[in-house]
């Protein structure tokens, strides 16, 4: 199981530094331009040591050696990856320099600035009720065979936040994933994972579960994961889904910190059978790094490989695109240059099907789209409003992903739990391939399409080697028939629950009845044998407590 502790951090102040503030107050100057808007770009580098190097003295020695003015080395962000951080003030430091000087250490792999990713939105807030993007996907036609929550198996789907929301939202609180073997608020790491606290997620600068209240997140939550038919508020794509909220900073460093932590939850789930950890099948990323390309920072390239590793066991990372209409080939984007197939790049389209968002000219970095632009949704403090952008479209996605894994589709969930890596390139293609095709798309994402979760879950039937749709008979066989002939009937079902069928003749005498455990996936078949049947016209019908259906067959 990996490990990724935030230790505890360790400052090594420089006593220079106090007195030159000092003196600067003193002379009516002020700190503020030393403590407010600060670039992350400039006042940290996140430094890769070879395996052998003991961070901890190597960095004090440095500085010491270096007589390097309000400085300090803050602890290790990724101790597996031999990350350490690094912070200094740029007014006292020149940060360029300083990354060059460690860059050229033998003890150093590299030196990066820790970066910072950019919200992937455009949120504004209208009076606006009708959740049109709930249908443009198809999500009712899903809903009527499952609303999420658990596989046919048993086991919990849960989607990942990377970032920030209000967990005690009046349409959220009832679908946040919580740590039952956690302790809350005691300090301990009470089950062992390597993490303190982390009770409802899990805060990556804090070192605990407490979250910041975020608009933007709230929105994105609200949209993988509100809870449905609870006659409050709103509803996300997945009504029952549990949602593992992951606070970090926004700075890769941190990010590269939270993936861990989803990486560590699914790896623990795997290898303990489900006793442990949580079965997390995707995650979303509303944000990223306009303008890049995985080479321009090393970490770029860590968080690239740790998609991959989050991929094989089982998890999909479903990420934003920039919201500018540009072709990203020509100017970069991260995550959507990452190289993992285990990786799905959502661009913006709006109500009328038309791309707001990036779009890839080789059709190579862009998956697909997913409506985007004044999508309505959760709002902190028991609000609710809009947010637009491919902030927007990602967690539609995400938490289609989450609503699929819990289609009642026995083999499905058998194969999640042998070939969870297959299982994952599997859903991206139901989500790739099940689509809608538009021309506005065409030669720009690698689908050409806009998110169809009826048309994905078509595809799934395929896989599950049965049809499924509303309450049917879908043959009778033979009809007519002889007297002695057995009379096959198959049937299709919305959901998995026990039926009820009856033969009745043309006077509505009840020839056979029995009972019949379905299978949505799955061939419901009820074989009739007519020995005993005079010649005439008889009625099958199935039931259950919500619907019946009735189709005639002949008895020569």
């Amino acid at each position: 199981m990996y490990s990724s502790v935030n230790p505890t951090v360790i400052k090594i102040q420089a006593f220079m530094k106090f007195h030159i503030l000092l003196l600067l107050c003193l002379a009516g100057s002020t700190i503020t331009a030393f403590t407010q808007n600060k670039s992350p770009e400039v006042d940290q580098l996140v430094i890769q040591l070879k395996p052998e190097v003991a961070a901890e003295s190597f960095l004090n020695e440095f500085i010491s050696k270096q007589k390097l003015k309000a400085v300090f080395y803050a602890g290790t962000p990724s101790p597996n990856r031999q990350l350490s951080l690094l912070e200094f003030d740029p007014y006292f430091t020149d940060a360029q320099k300083l990354m060059d000087l460690l860059n050229k250490k033998p003890e150093v792999n590299f030196a990066a600035f820790n970066e910072q990713a950019t919200i992937r939105a455009t949120p504004n807030d209208p009076d606006y009720t009708e959740q049109w993007h709930m249908t443009l996907i198809n999500a009712p036609e899903v809903w009527n065979f499952t609303t999420g929550g658990l596989t046919p198996l048993g086991d919990t789907i849960v989607i990942a936040s990377l970032e920030s929301c209000d967990t005690q939202h009046e349409d959220l609180r009832d679908n946040i994933w919580r740590n039952y073997l956690e302790i809350p608020n005691n300090g301990i790491d009470d089950d062992n994972n390597g993490y303190t606290d982390d009770y409802e997620g899990y805060n990556t600068v804090n070192d605990n579960d407490q979250h910041l209240i975020s608009s933007h997140g709230s929105r994105v939550c609200g949209l993988m994961g509100a809870k449905g038919d609870n006659a409050i508020g709103v509803t996300g794509v997945n009504w029952d889904t549990k949602m593992m909220v992951v606070s970090n900073t926004l700075l890769i460093s941190d990010i590269i910190t939270s993936c861990e932590y989803v990486l560590n939850q699914r790896v623990a789930y795997n290898e303990s059978d489900g006793a442990e950890g949580a079965f997390i099948v995707a995650t979303n990323s509303s944000f990223g790094f306009d303008r890049k390309f995985p080479e321009d920072n090393p970490l770029f390239g860590i968080w690239c490989d740790l998609m991959e590793e989050m991929g094989q066991a089982g998890i999909l990372s479903v990420v934003a695109c920039n919201n500018d209409n540009i072709d990203v080939d020509q100017v970069g984007d991260l995550p959507s240059f990452c190289s993992s197939d285990y990786i799905i790049v959502v661009t913006n389209t709006d109500r009328q099907d038309e791309l707001k968002g990036s779009f890839s000219g080789t059709a190579t970095h862009m998956d697909l789209s997913a409506p985007g632009t004044e999508s309505f949704s959760t709002r902190p403090n028991n609000e609710y409003g809009t947010i637009g952008g491919s902030s927007a479209s990602s967690p539609h996605v995400t938490g289609g992903i989450g609503l699929l894994y819990s289609a009642p589709c026995v083999n499905f969930a058998s194969f999640t739990q042998n070939n969870p890596t297959d299982a994952a390139l599997l859903m991206k293609d139901l989500i790739l391939d099940g689509t809608t095709k538009l021309l506005e798309l065409e030669g720009k994402t690698v689908s050409g399409g806009r998110l169809n979760l009826e048309g994905s879950l078509n595809l799934l039937q395929e896989f599950c080697g049965g049809t499924a749709g509303p309450l049917a008979i879908t043959s009778i066989i033979p009809n007519p028939s002889f007297p002695g002939e057995q009379v096959s009937i198959r049937f299709q079902t919305p959901d998995e629950t026990t039926y009820r069928f009856k033969v009745t003749d043309v006077l509505g005498r009840t020839i056979l009845n029995g009972e019949k455990e379905s299978t949505t996936f799955g061939n419901n078949l009820v074989e009739i044998e007519t020995s005993n049947f005079a010649h005439g016209i008889y009625y099958f019908t199935v039931e259950n407590s919500r619907d019946t259906k009735t189709e005639a067959f002949v008895v020569f």
